[in-house]
């Protein structure tokens, strides 16, 4: 599972590095043996037998950045704990269904755990470390190295792959279940501390020139398919009917009529400009 969504079990990363502790605080994120228990659990398809709740939040829950907090007006519940208990029912649940040999494989105490966290205060100390700590170059290419072989290592096989995109897209093809996720992921958008924090961790998201320059080149090769080029040509001729013109028209009407999310796209115009007008008096000065 290697794409990112914010729903159902397709949403979870398998490839992630463990869950290391720095002095008195975690690194936050599920940890590596919930996530291959969850593996296992898509690929067995034993997922299907739970209700569409606890799965829709087990799935948002490890698979994304929200916290418990995030998830109450998803839940349709009213309070944390609440769902706290929905994902630990939902888990215990799906390890009850588990096969005796996947049980052995995963221990009930080590796979039905909660993602680590921390306070805003550590979070600054520890994002200042980081800068300092990955200034130097030598230990950067050792250590995304040292991952690059962990994630390979760990990164599930092609049939594992196929499996359980298989299974996304069967979900997906769900009229009832398409509706109940797009309505669930816009109740979590309009949690103002939810929006705002995703845009925070958009805004300060740093992005090396190397990482772009392998993006450019992973990008150039998928969009050179001539599969992908069918699709886009498909995508443009929709995108100039009346009807979707209208549609966009009207969805843009309603993102300007949110105030934070007004403020948040003047704002990125705003430094878009000064960015630009930097370069253009950049470019002239003698």
């Amino acid at each position: 599972m290697t794409e990112r969504q914010t729903n159902g079990f397709s949403s979870i990363e398998v490839a992630s590095p463990p869950v290391r502790k720095r002095g008195r605080y975690a690194i936050p994120g599920p940890h590596p043996e919930t996530l291959t228990f969850l593996v296992d659990v898509t690929q067995s398809k034993l997922y299907e037998n739970l209700d569409a709740r606890r799965r829709n939040l087990i799935g948002i829950y490890y698979g994304s950045q929200a916290t418990l907090e995030d998830l109450v007006q998803v839940a349709q519940v009213t309070s944390r704990k609440s769902v706290r208990q929905l994902i630990i029912s939902g888990m215990e649940e799906l390890w009850r269904n588990l096969p005796s040999d996947l049980q052995e494989k995963h221990p009930r105490e080590k796979v039905i755990k909660f993602k680590k966290r921390f306070d805003h205060r550590a979070k600054e100390r520890m994002s200042k470390s980081r800068t300092f700590y990955w200034q130097d170059h030598v230990r950067r290419d050792s250590i995304s190295e040292r991952l690059k072989s962990i994630n390979e290592e760990r990164s599930p096989s092609n049939e594992a792959r196929r499996l359980m995109s298989a299974a996304s897209k069967r979900m997906w093809q769900n009229p009832e279940y398409r509706s109940r996720i797009t309505e669930a992921t816009k109740r979590m958008w309009q949690n103002p501390e939810y929006r705002d924090r995703m845009s925070r961790i958009v805004q300060n998201r740093v992005v090396s020139p190397e990482t772009r320059a392998k993006l450019k080149e992973i990008l150039s090769e998928i969009y050179s398919a001539p599969e992908m080029r069918v699709k886009l040509d498909e995508a443009r001729e929709m995108a100039r009917t009346p009807e979707s013109r209208d549609k966009m028209s009207k969805a843009r009407k309603s993102l300007w009529q949110d105030p934070v999310l007004r403020e948040i796209m003047i704002e990125a115009m705003r430094e878009g400009w000064k960015r630009k007008k930097a370069a253009v008096k950049g470019q002239y000065m003698i």
